[in-house]
């Protein structure tokens, strides 16, 4: 049975995006290497990515722009939903790390990307 890690890691590496999953920790993700230092981290609202394709409750995506150096807690949310469909809300998220891929960010803090809640 295919979870919700990897219906995500299918659908980045079906557009090209390398993803791993990160777990199992407190927190349960999908990372993606978004450059030097920096990485994507998805997950839901509970912190998980391992739970069945019909429990989905929405994606949560944030830019981590330095894990290793001083700037380590800051992030930008650049997705964020509360889409009970995974084959619906997947795109818009994967449309969204595209974007912050592509240098499409705002500042620490804010959040940026189609279906985003503040």
């Amino acid at each position: 049975m295919t979870n919700a890690a990897q219906y995500l890691l299918s659908a980045l590496q079906a557009v090209g995006i390398p993803g791993h999953f990160d777990g199992p920790y407190a927190t349960e993700l999908v990372s993606i290497d978004a450059g030097p230092g920096a990485q994507i981290w998805v997950t839901d609202h509970d912190a998980t990515v391992d739970f069945g394709l019909d429990e989905h409750n929405g994606w949560l995506a944030c830019y981590y722009p330095d894990l290793e150096g001083q700037g380590s807690g800051e992030f930008t949310v650049i997705y964020s939903s509360d889409s009970a469909s995974i084959e619906e809300d997947t795109p818009k998220l994967i449309k969204a790390i595209q974007a912050a891929l592509n240098g499409q960010l705002g500042e620490p803090g804010s959040a940026i990307g189609e279906g985003v809640t503040s």
